[in-house]
């Protein structure tokens, strides 16, 4: 037997356990009846050697690794001429990132003209004039882009892509061959290679001799912080539109490069379910193209009918809702893609019993997705020029903006915070989306921003201006909408579910406008704005450098831009001493606003000039030279106004209790983009941590509640985290770990859960009055000088009873449960905190979170949630979360002893992108051991 045969009997035995392995009696068994799948299974050829073969093991029987997959893939690409691997991106971790085309060897000769023919139909506007969309497109394939393993402890996606590409590169039946013909297939075998291998490390590690359908086993349980995501345990599946990831940036770029027609997005769920896909369910994004959601049934009845072969369970539309459009099945939608959604039961590569009592195999797993796949790409097929065609429609649609339904431009000043407004727009542009720079000053009307109405302004040269007429006109419109709305349809059944206590319908967040996220203030012009502009082809940063060489005094950066805040870290991290403006100032006939950094020369080594060249060319920023110590206005340089800022030296508490993205966001914040130093301790093991080593102390939103976080640390770790704090150190908490603080048995905080404060409403009502009173003083000058008779208040009416305590209670719980899950609110900062520099006098905030906090002097509430009917910026708040929620704090600093505690009611740096909220949280971590302790003197 020659080595290609017994490469078919080894890929045949393989698909035999694919095939056979768990299925019902009901429908035919695929092993000695080819005819019951939709490609015979016996028909390859010869030449390329079957996945079981090359991994020395039946395909299916366990998962294969990352390095398995790829040399598989080489293999492919080295033997077919219908395949082609590529590489995308590169992990954390260092693993390459794959996707590999497939089609006919005629399609392959020619792909670059495919792929520019297929550019053509995704921008209609370059059609020629007289020529015809459907003489184009009769020729010219489609493109399907089939993504698997986005989780990396969703295990059986990439064995299926394994199984899938093998069908399509070898199979020489005629189904495959039309499927080929028709199609040009993009698959994308393993998206998060860094969370598959920590996984699967886990697996072997707990993995028995016998094996074990218990599901209760640690090796279907995992451990702390499992594989579900990357090396920085982010959740790529939410990082589509947000970019942050080198996987997701890879991935997306390939598919604006590719312009697919169908987009296949393969995952995991719970182990006692049977197998969902697509359509989804209400509610339903108004942005979505039209034309999408009558594709979903013709899909899905092929789907269907594919699995009623083998007599697999299966459903759709149940809990599936794609209203974020974070999802790549989802993000597809709005370019113009049928988007379709696969989760099959995990099994954790193993086999797990369900509670019927039947044995739930690998194997199987694995082939419900390729079946699924399979009979997906055949309906592409069958209906490839109609794709094509309602692919060009959804673009040309979109680029003439006929009905001008979210408005006519965004309008970005660039001026405001350059660095911020920099990375916003080349997170569009990098997801195709044509960006425009004004070349002269211009004046716009017809304006609305995040808050209503706008009055028409003026608008300096080189401000970006987005077109909504444009092909991706879509997915621009649902990432900057301020504002999305639901039907009162869905409304009526979320309420129905959330009052009769079965949880909320939504699947995640109901808000996350990107302008809202990154803290900028944009625009939306109703009419057409009257400039030139030109085109934005790559983000081009601030020239930087420093003016004014070898200065008298020093030198002086101001603060607007966020990467001042990358500067000062690089700086601390070398041991400069840098110090701080408590308020603005005017030196050398320039003005710095409060916050901004000052380098006094004589406090610092002799490289300090050479060193600051380097760094503000590196972050884009201005650095001033100053030649006098003296203000023409503010505060003189050398005064006690300029506080010295202390080198941060950060901890972050991490561990099973933890939130693995929480946790993730601020390890990759500090690690990858500040590139600063940051320990992670387990918050288990605190007791035994030498805390002293470090100055600052973040303590991200974990699991658990109050209550698991008492297990945990103890009255021990407890104590020993508050002496830490009274001897000098910042503590930063968020979400549920800020809910500890406030805890009253905890007594780490001042501040005040509010169903821990019911009886005591009205004195956190006058503390937040007394608040704004003093932000809007009114001076009355005659009765400060003059004696005059006081006008006598008419007698108040007796005020109604009080509820009991007992009835508060009541209508408090009543009131959590509309608790808002992901909504974008509205606050009002105290600008005299130093917490507060770089930021304006309002910011948007997202809440995911069932506790409302209060707060009141001594406790500086440095961010707090505007009124009850101001405060909702975007996203679903009952009446009974207004009511709640409304005056609450989102922010708040504190001393204790010589150190001082930092809460944040919710996390201010959500999936790594809302940028404004995180502008606090970077002054906390880096301006806290300096501006808000008393340190110990040096010696």
């Amino acid at each position: 037997m020659n080595s290609r045969s017994l490469a078919a009997l080894m890929f045949a035995a393989g698909f035999m356990i694919l095939f056979s392995a768990g299925l019902a009696s009901a429908g035919p068994d695929p092993a000695s009846s080819p005819s019951g799948l939709y490609f015979p299974s016996d028909n390859y050829d010869p030449a390329i050697a079957g996945p079981s073969e090359f991994l020395g093991f039946p395909l299916g029987s366990k998962p294969a690794s990352h390095a398995q997959m790829a040399g598989y893939l080489r293999l492919l690409s080295d033997t077919s001429p219908r395949a082609e691997l590529n590489v995308y991106a590169e992990s954390y971790e260092g693993h390459e990132l794959y996707y590999l085309i497939i089609t006919s060897e005629n399609n392959m000769s020619r792909i670059d003209e495919i792929k520019q023919a297929i550019k053509k139909i995704a921008d209609p506007r370059k059609m020629k004039s007289g020529e015809n969309i459907d003489q184009l497109i009769s020729g010219l394939p489609a493109v399907v882009w089939a993504g698997y393993s986005i989780h990396g402890d969703e295990l059986s996606s990439t064995d299926a892509a394994l199984a899938v590409a093998y069908q399509l590169t070898a199979g020489v039946d005629n189904e495959t061959k039309s499927i080929r013909d028709s199609l040009v297939i993009l698959i994308d075998p393993l998206q998060n290679p860094d969370g598959r291998e920590r996984f699967l490390t886990q697996v072997r590690q707990f993995s028995s001799g016998v094996p074990n359908p218990d599901l209760q086993g640690i090796q279907h349980t995992g451990v702390w912080p499992w594989g579900r995501g990357n090396h920085y345990f982010i959740d790529l599946n939410r990082d589509t539109f947000t970019l942050v990831y080198p996987e997701t940036r890879g991935k997306i770029g390939v598919c604006v490069e590719w312009n697919p027609q169908l987009m296949i997005d393969s995952h995991e769920m719970g182990a006692l379910s049977s197998y969902l896909f697509s359509p989804p369910r209400a509610p339903f994004n108004p942005h979505w193209p039209g034309d999408i959601r009558s594709w979903w049934g013709k899909f899905a009845a092929d789907q269907g009918r594919a699995l009623d072969k083998f007599g697999w369970s299966y459903f759709t539309r149940e809990w599936n809702e794609e209203w974020f459009p974070g999802y790549t099945s989802a993000w597809g939608i709005y370019l113009g893609m049928v988007g379709i959604l696969y989760e099959q039961a995990g099994v954790d590569g193993s086999q797990v019993k369900q509670r019927t009592g039947q044995i739930l195999k690998y194997s199987e797993t694995v082939h419900h997705h390729l079946i699924s796949t399979l009979a997906n790409l055949q309906t592409a097929a069958d209906n490839r020029a109609d794709l094509l065609k309602n692919f060009y429609n959804i673009r040309k649609s979109a680029a003439a903006n006929n009905d001008n339904s979210l408005g006519r431009a965004l309008i970005i000043d660039r001026s405001q915070n350059p660095g911020r407004v920099d990375r916003f727009v080349e997170t569009l542009r990098l997801q195709g989306i044509e960006i425009r720079k004004a070349t002269r000053e211009f004046k716009a009307s017809g304006l609305r921003n995040e808050r209503g109405t706008a009055p028409a302004r003026e608008f300096p040269a080189d401000t970006y201006i987005i077109d909504f007429a444009q092909p991706s006109r879509y997915l621009l419109s649902v990432l900057v909408d301020y504002d999305i709305r639901m039907p009162n349809s869905f409304l009526a059944e979320e309420r129905r579910y959330l009052e009769k206590g079965w949880g909320s319908r939504m699947y995640d967040v109901s808000a996350w406008s990107l302008p809202l996220a990154f803290g900028l203030e944009t625009y939306i012009a109703g009419s057409e704005i009257d400039v030139s502009t030109t085109e934005v082809s790559g983000i081009e940063k601030s020239a930087g450098g420093v003016d004014g060489e070898n200065p008298l005094y020093g030198y002086m950066v101001d603060n607007s831009d966020d990467a001042v805040m990358y500067l000062l870290a690089e700086a601390l991290d070398r041991e400069f001493n840098v110090r701080a403006a408590a308020k603005q100032t005017s030196v050398d006939n320039l003005d710095f606003k409060r916050g901004s950094l000052l380098f006094v020369k004589n406090e610092n080594p002799d490289s300090l000039e050479a060193v600051l060249a380097t760094l503000s060319v590196k972050y884009g920023l201005k650095v001033q030279g100053i030649n006098t110590a003296l203000a023409s206005s503010g505060p003189d340089l050398g005064g006690d106004e300029f506080s010295l800022l202390a080198e941060p030296r950060i901890a972050i508490l991490t561990g099973p209790t933890i939130n693995t993205s929480s946790f993730g966001s601020f390890w990759h914040l500090f690690d990858k983009q500040l590139g600063i130093r940051v320990t992670p301790i387990d918050l288990n093991g605190i007791n035994h941590a030498d805390l002293s080593l470090y100055n600052v102390l973040i303590f991200p939103s974990p699991w658990g509640d109050t209550y698991a976080l008492k297990s945990v640390l103890g009255s021990g770790g407890t104590a020993k985290i508050k002496e830490w704090v009274e001897n000098g150190g910042t503590l930063v908490a968020m979400g549920n770990a800020a809910a500890f603080c406030a805890d009253t048995s905890v007594g780490l905080s001042s501040v005040s859960l509010r169903n821990d404060v019911l009886e005591k409403l009205d004195e956190y009502e006058y503390a937040v009055k007394r608040e704004i009173s003093a932000d809007n003083v009114i001076i009355d000058s005659l009765r400060i000088w003059e004696s005059r008779e006081e006008k006598k208040e008419p007698k108040k009416e007796e005020a109604p009873a009080k509820p009991s305590k007992e009835e508060l209670i009541r209508q408090d719980e009543f009131a959590r449960t509309f608790s808002p899950d992901g909504a974008i609110f509205d606050c009002r900062i105290d600008t005299t905190e130093w917490l507060a520099y770089g930021l304006g006098e309002s910011l948007p905030v997202i809440l995911f979170s069932s506790n409302a906090y209060l707060s009141k002097p001594p406790v500086k509430t440095v961010a707090r949630l505007k009124g009850e009917n101001e405060f909702r910026l975007s996203g679903l708040v009952w009446p009974e979360a207004r009511a709640r929620w409304a005056n609450s704090a989102y922010c708040t600093r504190e001393g204790k002893g010589r150190g001082q505690v930092i809460l944040f009611a919710s996390d201010p740096f959500l999936r790594s992108y809302f940028h404004g909220s995180n502008r606090l949280f970077l002054n906390a971590a880096l301006l806290g051991p300096g501006l808000g302790t008393r340190q110990s003197l040096p010696y």
